[in-house]
């Protein structure tokens, strides 16, 4: 009898415990966003909210304010035909680093903890009332190509994807893991999937687009564009019906690149813009069977790196049908020391009845501070502090999230004010052109990508 009241009061006492642990689990995490690579904590949040995404806004403060002109150029068949100047403010909300890399050293299997990690290109979309995203890891290999660097024994593809959970309050609801896609180890150094974007045609069917080094069943090296079902957990290998015009038109002495295509839904239609200037547009099925709905420029056009400064960037956000923008991103080389500097772009786009690159914007600003504390990792090759761009979010009609990173180093999301005004007067000029107004002429978006570049970094390009 007394063994049996002993027990009882045991069970009694292991159910309270467990309780106030079940308790002290479902309190909500209380730590500091930061904007900067500074120690940052989190706790795993497990609280209820709405599978709606109608409502898009995060919950985080605004750190680093930074109020700009941005000048922006709006074309039509024969070039530019109107100058615009707007008002817009730039904030960080969220830092993913360091806890980001934290994360990854707790995952690695890497017992002599020598390797450099960084948590770069971060991919957000909001699905079923919370956010995902999807985040390149580099391990940074490019230092031991240099001469006397000690090269650590453990060796890693320099690239693979992380992908973690977030509530509104960009509290993590997940502890982070690593994605699942084996890639094929080419190189010394570049290997493994790079710059994720995250898109979905609706809430059954989400993918992550990447770019990495494979070899092709005709011999070919390729650094291409390759998807992620990231709900059935498979890779699609995009076909384009007649062949890659990327692919087909490069020297044949340099691996080609055919990356950056940049996703839109168009009427529950998936259509990926290929390339800005010349505009090139495919229509895609969700196996990634492509074919080109809109091709402008000669077919045997040559991409050249000095040539094509606007590169894709952000999947598209739906403005007021037929109307997208997105963030794009330019790469250029200064004259005549070929530095490398990069620029993000707001870019305006009428998807029909004939698809055109409405605006592009100047470069978009962010504060100084965050700009110039963050380390420039690869500072052989870029001396300028830079911003890459890889998602956008619309908040509400004057505030958008755009998620990258600073200097290849710290991963952040930016909120940018002032949108409103910037693409009502855009689209509502526009709309007073001919329905079936044609694009620019050809290279008229790298032109302006320069000119804008050149007056607000008093540099001449390539």
């Amino acid at each position: 009898m007394n063994w049996r009241i002993a027990r009882n009061r045991n069970s009694a006492v292991l159910i309270l415990i467990a309780f106030v642990i079940f308790m002290i689990y479902l309190m909500p995490a209380s730590n500091q966003l930061s904007a900067s690579p500074v120690e940052t904590h989190f706790t795993l949040s497990s609280k209820y909210e709405s599978v709606s995404d109608s409502d898009q806004h995060i919950h985080a403060a605004d750190m680093f304010q930074h109020k700009f002109k941005v000048e922006g150029h709006r074309f039509g068949e024969q070039g530019t035909v109107q100058y615009y100047q707007h008002s817009l403010e730039s904030s960080v909300i969220h830092s993913f680093s360091p806890y980001t890399e934290d994360r990854v050293r707790e995952i690695m299997l890497e017992p002599r903890h020598e390797q450099r990690i960084y948590a770069n290109s971060p991919a957000i979309l909001w699905h079923k009332g919370e956010i995902i995203c999807v985040m390149r890891i580099w391990l940074e290999k490019e230092k031991y190509m240099e001469e006397g660097a000690h090269k650590p024994p453990n060796d890693f593809n320099d690239n693979f994807l992380y992908t973690q959970k977030f509530n509104r309050q960009m509290k993590p609801k997940t502890p982070g893991s690593i994605l699942g896609i084996p890639t094929p180890r080419q190189w010394l150094i570049g290997d493994g999937p790079i710059e994720p974007r995250l898109f979905k045609t609706d809430d059954e069917n989400v993918f992550v687009s990447f770019n990495t080094g494979v070899y092709l069943q005709d011999g070919r090296a390729l650094d291409g564009t390759f998807i992620w079902d990231y709900l059935r957990h498979k890779t699609l290998v995009p076909s384009i019906r007649g062949g890659s015009p990327i692919q087909k038109n490069v020297d044949p002495n340099k691996i080609p690149r055919d990356k950056h295509w940049t996703p839109y839904n168009d009427n529950n239609t998936l259509k990926m813009v290929y390339n800005l200037d010349p505009l090139r547009v495919l229509t895609c099925d969700l196996n990634f069977s492509c074919h080109f709905n809109h091709f402008e420029g000669p077919k045997d056009y040559k991409f050249t790196q000095h040539q094509d400064s606007l590169r894709g960037g952000t999947p598209w956000v739906l403005y007021k049908y037929p109307y997208y923008y997105s963030i794009s991103h330019s790469t250029l080389f200064k004259n005549p020391s070929s530095d490398r500097i990069y620029t993000i772009n707001l870019i305006v786009y009428r998807a029909a009845p004939t698809p055109r690159v409405v605006y592009l914007s100047g470069p978009i600003q962010i504060h100084e501070k965050p700009m110039n504390d963050v380390p420039i990792v690869r500072y052989n090759y870029i001396r300028d502090p830079f911003f890459f761009p890889v998602s956008l979010v619309e908040e509400d009609s004057n505030s958008i999230i755009i998620g990258g990173h600073i200097n290849d180093y710290s991963s952040v999301l930016l909120r940018v004010r002032g949108v409103q005004k910037l693409l009502e007067e855009v689209v509502n000029d526009d709309r007073k052109m001919p329905a079936h107004t044609t694009g620019p002429p050809l290279g008229t978006l790298h032109s302006s990508t320069k000119k804008f570049a050149s007056k607000q970094t008093n540099s001449t390009f390539f």
